[in-house]
């Protein structure tokens, strides 16, 4: 069932946090003219990062500092000489506000205290973290902001805005059940947003919310992980789809800012979006994005300016535990590292890996996984040079059963597709963003390719120095990308044993070509 949520897609909800947010902005605003520590130390799920960002984004805040700062975990994993030194010039003789948001250990701001200078000019550094022994060893280290639990009615005022928006009110009906079911969140705002995602599912009938508050047992969303059991109570209230969606975001690194398209395509091609006969597989998988949107377990970086979501990421605690649980049902291991490419002993039946590591490490650790059908790639220092790939045909040579290839954010090198990738393109071949900037000869031969589309219909990028197009043998393709019609680079395209329908396609590219204005495009048809 779709969730019902009245929340708009990108609107986050604050409740009782602005005695909070008060006490922290003063501590940024006055006191000591020495650079100061304000940590902010609460349980998993208190909403820490959210008071953060409600402090870092008020405007008595953005008007005082002359340079904010956020900074995640991955800030860390960058080239350190260089950063540090281009970040403490930066800073110099400025008033800075800095945020590290989740720190887990001292080591953090051992590595990187030098890049914080103190000209006496109040500059402050915000800390969350759920540990009061991070906030007690750092240097400058003012006294800890101990984070409150709600209290039932900010719970209950939390959960009326997740479930009936804004705008409208609890029924009356349902007020003391949802008075009932607040209670066994014990103040901890994640588990009564995670509940509210569920009841965003049901019927607004008092029979429903009667049954549902009567499963709901304090001990499921209370105790030493709260947080852990309140999300498998969700997520069981998802369908297999649902879940499998959910699962792949573990794929990609702790508070990345995922392009809702990339992954809805991902999706779809290792098959968790229902084939439904007259509607797009793409239409379905944006349904999916929503409707775990809908049930506060996705949540909205960055909307479309024509409406839908451009980014999207989840919370740090639903990363954990889809971490868990994909390690648990097998259904997917990242890598990350050389230490961990080349010590992996590869389970039989590991299906999806995630690999996030440098060029070197990952070549060097020489991984063979034989039977992997889903192999995807990021970057370890996204930002800095790109990860390149001058040779990638060993990965078409041991990877034989691959369904899902992603390397997007990846410099590939080549001038020429490499021979063993084509018998691995099967019905449809997606053009990722970035695409092949330096391939000059491209040739298909002899594929069973149905649909070979682009990610995005107006970019020109994918080929940029294509020169040469051959299609051999190729019978069933029916959709070919726009692109090819303006590269102001192509000089042939060479078309034998290919069915009407491609010929067509290859006449249509012809056409767009000579409207782009290269009118000395070749195209050779022949019968061999």
């Amino acid at each position: 069932m779709l969730s019902k949520g009245k929340m708009s897609i990108d609107h986050e909800v604050m409740v009782g946090l602005d005695d909070e947010a008060e006490k922290v902005i003063g501590r940024l605003r006055w006191g000591s003219k020495q650079v100061e520590i304000v940590p902010i130390v609460g349980m998993a799920g208190l909403g820490k990062t959210t008071l953060a960002k409600k402090v870092y984004n008020d405007s008595s805040v953005t008007c005082h500092f002359h340079i904010r700062l956020w900074c995640t975990d991955e800030f860390q994993n960058l080239d350190e000489h260089a950063l540090l030194e281009k970040l403490y010039q930066r800073l110099l003789k400025n008033r800075y506000l800095v945020v590290f948001d989740d720190v887990w250990g001292i080591e953090v701001w051992n590595e990187l205290r030098n890049a914080f200078p103190n000209d006496k000019n109040q500059s402050r550094i915000i800390f969350t973290s759920r540990s009061s022994n991070v906030a007690s060893q750092v240097q400058y280290g003012g006294e800890p902001h101990k984070f409150r639990c709600l209290t039932v009615e900010e719970s209950f005022e939390l959960l009326q805005k997740k479930v009936f928006g804004e705008e409208e009110e609890c029924p009356q009906a349902l007020h003391e059940l949802g008075m009932e079911i607040v209670k066994k969140c014990w103040g901890l705002p994640f588990a009564v947003v995670v509940v509210a995602g569920i009841l965003a599912t049901i019927k607004h009938d008092i029979l429903l919310w009667e049954k549902f508050a009567e499963s709901l047992t304090s001990t499921m969303v209370s105790g030493t992980d709260q947080w852990k059991k309140s999300l498998e109570l969700s997520y069981e209230h998802l369908s297999y789809n649902l879940k499998a969606c959910l699962l792949y975001f573990a794929a990609f690194r702790e508070d990345e800012k995922i392009g809702a398209k990339s992954l809805m395509r991902l999706w779809i091609a290792e098959g968790f979006v229902e084939i439904i006969e007259g509607k797009r597989s793409e239409d379905s998988a944006e349904e999916y994005l929503m409707d775990l949107i809908g049930r506060n377990l996705v949540m909205v970086s960055k909307s479309r300016s024509i409406g839908g979501v451009k980014t999207c990421y989840i919370h740090d605690l639903i990363f954990e535990f889809c971490k868990g649980k994909a390690k648990e049902k097998k259904f997917l291991q990242v890598l990350r590292g050389y230490d961990e490419l080349s010590t992996f002993n590869v389970p039989r039946n590991l299906r999806r890996l995630p690999i996030c590591s440098s060029e070197e490490d990952f070549i060097k650790s020489r991984l063979f996984c034989p039977y992997l059908g889903t192999l995807v790639f990021f970057d370890a220092t996204p930002g800095y040079d790109k990860f390149k790939l001058l040779n990638i045909s060993f990965l078409f040579c041991i990877y034989k059963h691959l369904n899902v290839l992603n390397l997007e954010g990846i410099n590939l090198m080549l001038k020429e597709l490499p021979a063993e990738v084509e018998p691995l393109l099967c019905l449809r071949w997606e053009l990722m963003e970035g695409g092949f900037p330096k391939l000059k000869v491209l040739t298909l031969s002899n594929l069973d390719i149905v649909e070979w589309i682009e990610t995005d219909p107006i970019s020109n990028d994918y080929f940029p120095c294509l020169q040469q197009l051959e299609l051999f043998g190729i019978y069933n393709l029916k959709m070919m990308p726009a692109c090819l019609g303006c590269i102001s680079t192509l000089e042939t395209i060479q078309v034998a044993l290919c069915g009407y329908g491609v010929q067509s396609l290859v006449r249509k590219i012809g056409k767009a070509q000579k409207n782009y204005g290269n009118v000395n495009l070749k195209i050779i048809y022949k019968a061999y």
